[in-house]
């Protein structure tokens, strides 16, 4: 596992903050503090709205971390990341991974982190 990896992409709830907690807030690094949830939002054709922890996955997995990699810096398992993905293809009307990240910056669901 990449520890110390970043994904590159910041939240809504980020834009403006300096580097410091943006920075820190998609590592993959365990026992890391915890951020704020940003609040669901709608997401899909029909009002879907992405739960947190679907916007972590697909925040991690913009950063390119493997489904095994993701599962270890959230604490779930495997098939759970799985899932999540699964539920954001259909929320994004997407088929794969790489759709579902460029749709996400499309639509504004993660954003690109400015780096100083």
């Amino acid at each position: 596992m990449r520890g110390s990896a970043s994904c590159g992409v910041a939240g809504p709830e980020e834009r403006g903050r300096p580097g410091g907690e943006a920075a820190q807030g998609c590592r993959l690094g365990v026992g890391e503090p915890g951020r704020v949830p940003a609040p669901a939002r709608p997401v899909g054709g029909h009002g879907q709205s992405a739960g947190q922890r679907e916007l972590e996955v697909l925040r991690l997995v913009a950063g390119g971390a493997t489904n095994r990699e993701v599962a270890a810096g959230l604490f779930i398992t495997e098939a759970t990341v799985k899932s999540h993905l699964l539920n954001i293809y259909g929320k994004l009307e997407v088929g794969d991974r790489a759709a579902a990240v460029t749709e996400a910056f499309h639509r504004g669901l993660l954003v690109p982190r400015v780096t100083p």
